[in-house]
Order: C-alpha cells, then structure tokens, then sequence
C-alpha cells in the first residue's frame, strides 16, 4: 500500500472550511478512516464522526478527503487518515487563523 496523496496542514480562517486529501494506491479496496488526536499527551487517536448532510460538520468525501466545515478553534489539533487495518497512517496539523473580518471591515 502507498499513499498517492497524503494531508498536508491546512490553516484556514476561523469560520471557514478546512479540507485534507488522502489517496492511496489501493482504493477502493481499502477503506480510508478519519481521526483526531485528543491533544493529550499520550497521543490518542478518536474516530471522527462524519456525515453527508448539507449541515454536517465533518465530510468523508467519496475521494476518501475530509471536509471541515465551520472550522472554531476546537478544531485545531493534528487530524490523520488511516488506511484499512490502521497499519498505514498519515497526520497532518490544522491551524485556525483568527477572526473572520466582516465586509464592511470591522470585526
């Protein structure tokens, strides 16, 4: 198994939507998962809960990429997806830039 396209950090503007790819030599045979790292120290990784709904936050794309909608702060941390029996992994980190600037400038 090879990953062909792995996540890379992503820091979008607070309030917008982050996006990481994952694509391996072996889809669609192996099946691609998404976590989160709890951010503890012993580095526990959490299943992401995804769903297809126009309103839901996290997307598991059918390219295997995951979609973050409504990026807050709390999203921040190290996301990785995981390829068919958790042997093969790749991390990446999401940094939240700031307040989003209203248009007309003021905040």
């Amino acid at each position: 198994m090879k990953f062909i396209k792995h996540p890379t950090d992503a820091s979008p503007l607070l309030e917008q939507t982050a996006q990481f790819v994952c694509v391996v030599n072996k889809a669609p045979e192996w099946k691609i998962t998404w976590q989160k790292s709890s951010n503890s120290k012993n580095g526990t990784w959490s299943n992401i809960v995804t769903s297809s709904g126009a309103k839901a936050k996290y997307q598991h794309l059918k390219s295997n990429s995951l979609k973050i909608h409504r990026v807050q702060e709390s999203d921040a941390g190290k996301y990785r997806c995981v390829a068919d029996n958790g042997d093969h992994s790749k991390a990446a980190t999401l940094m939240v830039k700031g307040k989003k600037e209203k248009l007309d400038g003021s905040f």
